[in-house]
Order: C-alpha cells, then sequence, then structure tokens
C-alpha cells in the first residue's frame, strides 16, 4: 500500500506543483514545463510526455531508430548530409500539421545561446538545417558520423507558433503546443 501511495504522488507531482493529501499539502515550485534552458527546473520527463522527436529509438536495438514524426530519412552517399520526410499525418496537439518549418525553428532553438548548452554539444557537429519544402529538412554535417543522423533524430519538435527565438529565454511556463 505504502509503495502505491509513493508511486501516486511522483505521479502528481509531475502533472502538478502542489497537491494535499491526508491534510498534508506537498508544494513543489518549478521554476518551468519543460527542460530546455539552463536556468529551468522541470519534473523529471516532463520532454518525453510532452514533446515528440523525429525518430524514436528502440531501448533493446542501440543502434536502431524508427518513424515517429519523420515517416523516413535518407543518409546521403557522402554522408554529409540527410534529408528527413515528415509524415503528413503529424499533428500538434491544437490540431496544426508538423512542417519543416517547425522542425528547424526547433534545431534553431535549441543550438541557441540561450537554450541549455547540452544541446549545442549534443548536435556540435550539426552545421545547419534547411527546409527543402514543407514536410522534408536537411540536416547538413560539419563532418562524417556514422550516428549523427540517428543523433539529430532524437530532436524535440515544437510548434513555431509556441515560441519564437526572442520569446525562447523568457517564457519558461508558457505551455507547449
Amino acid at each position: 500500500m505504502r509503495l502505491k501511495k509513493v508511486i501516486f504522488l511522483i505521479i502528481v507531482l509531475i502533472i502538478q506543483t502542489s497537491y494535499t493529501f491526508a491534510s498534508k499539502s506537498i508544494s513543489i515550485g518549478y521554476q518551468a514545463k519543460y527542460k530546455f534552458l539552463l536556468k529551468s527546473l522541470s519534473p523529471s520527463q516532463i520532454n518525453n510526455l510532452l514533446f515528440d522527436t523525429l525518430m524514436t529509438r528502440s531501448l533493446d536495438e542501440p543502434s536502431s531508430s524508427y518513424s515517429l514524426i519523420a515517416k523516413s530519412y535518407r543518409l546521403s552517399d557522402d554522408q554529409l548530409s540527410v534529408e528527413y520526410y515528415i509524415d503528413e499525418r503529424a499533428k500538434f496537439s491544437n490540431g496544426d500539421r508538423v512542417t519543416a518549418y517547425d522542425v528547424k525553428q526547433s534545431f534553431d532553438l535549441l543550438v541557441s545561446e540561450a537554450a541549455h548548452p547540452q544541446y549545442r554539444i549534443y548536435w556540435s557537429d550539426v552545421d545547419k538545417a534547411v527546409v527543402v519544402d514543407d514536410l522534408t529538412i536537411k540536416f547538413i554535417f560539419k563532418r562524417t558520423n556514422p550516428e549523427l543522423h540517428m543523433i539529430i533524430g532524437d530532436l524535440p519538435i515544437f510548434s513555431k507558433k509556441w515560441l519564437s527565438i526572442e520569446e525562447f529565454p523568457n517564457n519558461v511556463k508558457k505551455l507547449p503546443i
């Protein structure tokens, strides 16, 4: 019974910042709804619950990625770029379609100076993102890396309507789309 209460409280803490149980109040003061800024403190694993990525990893196959927002990708012959083709059925919670412009803005936000430095380090071998058309995004690499096309597949995708680069560091509590 005690384990059930602990699990229940952990779930509540992830979902909201305060809860009253048996006349005892528990309060956690999270500074953000997501963990993309250095100064933000948010519930553990919240990014996995709020944001989808281009591809998803298989926990039992370390070198495998499967389609999520992207329906497929094509690695160039020289392995210096990859094109992701976004599934036309992919939508945000408000019903808007996910586009290559959303993917580019997500990448640009996360490698900006305002974002947590871990993202700039993680994608440091990616030179830039280029929108080919509404449903195709191309990532150009600085050097060959046999895993880089899968690493960029871990990019969480935000709606371009959610935050601009200027708003990004100041709106840590704005709910995502």
